[in-house]
């Protein structure tokens, strides 16, 4: 994904949290790693975990590589919660620091190119390290609509079956559970839905009639807003 982009990434961020991410996902991990304690936040983005996790307690190192999702966190930070949190700019493979009491790694694992080392570090630099991603099968996103109606490559994909290999070869025990959110999208303008879609999926322009078809079609028309609903599966790991 394109990050380091301003538009991209300011648009990223308004989206989700339009749709009340992290939801669930939070409270997943809050259960996991306790209260009080040091957290390394890995690929952090604009601070969707960090933040919470500042506010309850938690000394949190956030580690993003994007420039611009590191200033959409600044930019999140008050000044109660200055000493709560440290943002390091830095991809994961590239950091180096002190052990932490928890991990978390949500939505990040994609850009990482040595899965194995990665996953060793983690377990390395943590007592208990968190990691969600992306099931390969299960209802889908607006996203993942229109790429499959517009024939394109979702991916990625076989990530548990790697991360699973992964472990049990280094004999790092880990537990494995889904994590289902539903999360909607409200929008008043199909056009400008069509649009950002066309920009965010790097497609042509031209192809923005046919996206606003496919939104129109997965979208309930209530008074002057639509919506359109997305269920998300994610898998997290503990190790």
């Amino acid at each position: 994904m394109r990050f380091d982009e301003n538009r991209f990434a300011e648009e990223y961020e308004e989206r989700l949290t339009g749709e009340g991410y992290p939801g669930n996902l939070l409270d997943a991990i809050r259960e996991r790693i306790g209260t009080g304690c040091s957290v390394l936040d890995v690929g952090a983005g604009a601070g969707h975990f960090t933040i919470p996790l500042a506010e309850a307690g938690h000394h949190v190192t956030a580690i993003e590589p994007s420039r611009q999702m590191a200033a959409l966190l600044q930019g999140k930070i008050t000044p109660s919660l200055a000493r709560q949190i440290s943002i390091v700019r830095s991809t994961w493979e590239k950091w180096n620091g002190e052990k932490a009491a928890a991990l978390i790694c949500v939505h990040a694992v994609y850009g990482i190119k040595d899965l194995a080392n990665s996953l060793r570090k983690m377990h390395e630099k943590a007592d208990t390290s968190i990691l969600v991603f992306r099931a390969d099968s299960g209802p889908c996103s607006c996203s993942d609509l229109i790429r499959s109606e517009m024939g394109m490559y979702r991916g990625p994909l076989g990530m548990e079956q790697s991360v699973r290999g992964i472990l049990t070869r280094e004999n790092i025990s880990f537990t494995a559970e889904p994590v289902i959110q539903k999360r909607t999208r409200t929008y008043h303008d199909p056009d400008k839905e069509a649009e950002y879609f066309c920009y965010h999926l790097g497609l042509g322009h031209e192809k923005k009639d046919a996206l606003r078809d496919i939104l129109l079609h997965h979208s309930r028309h209530e008074g002057n807003a639509y919506r359109v609903t997305g269920t998300y599966h994610d898998l997290l790991f503990q190790f």
